[in-house]
């Protein structure tokens, strides 16, 4: 596999899959793409269902522009990791999206991907089921082949 798309959300899972890439051995010229999704700050006029009194926090750009670059920072301390683990070229990337698995598809199909690798949580049956899950959903949605690293009781 030459290009590989890591989503990277930098969490308890974040690094298992890094760990399960460098065991990959990726070759001198694969490409490894680490992505972030920053989810944005958007918010949806609900007529009739929240009450006027009900504040709705929204982030002003100076705070958005805070969080992009605090993730960005984390997603540079991750590629170091993962530079000892593979001579593999390493990119970086942190999106503003609203939909994760959506932008992980879309920026897979943009670069020529030919593996996708998520982290997979133990959030509990009912967070699954009401919230569902990214990495359910990319491959459900995937046109390319997905790993999904899970995370283990030790590593939670």
């Amino acid at each position: 596999m030459k290009n590989i798309l890591v989503a990277i959300d930098f969490s308890n899972a974040t690094d298992a899959v890094i760990h399960q890439i460098g065991k990959l051995a990726c070759p001198n010229d694969s490409i490894v793409h680490l992505l972030h999704i920053v989810e944005p700050s958007i918010c949806y006029e609900v007529s009739g269902v929240l009450p006027d009194e009900v504040p709705v926090p929204v982030m002003d750009q100076t705070e958005e522009n805070e969080v992009i670059h605090i993730a960005k920072n984390h997603l540079k301390k991750t590629a170091e990791k993962l530079s000892r683990l593979t001579d593999a070229t390493i990119i970086q990337a942190v999106e503003d999206e609203f939909e994760i698995s959506e932008a992980v598809i879309n920026y897979a199909e943009k670069h020529n991907i030919d593996m996708i690798v998520v982290g997979k949580h133990n959030h509990g049956f009912l967070s699954t089921v009401f919230l569902g899950s990214v990495a359910s959903s990319v491959m459900r949605k995937s046109p390319v082949p997905v790993l999904v690293v899970p995370v283990t009781k030790e590593e939670q």
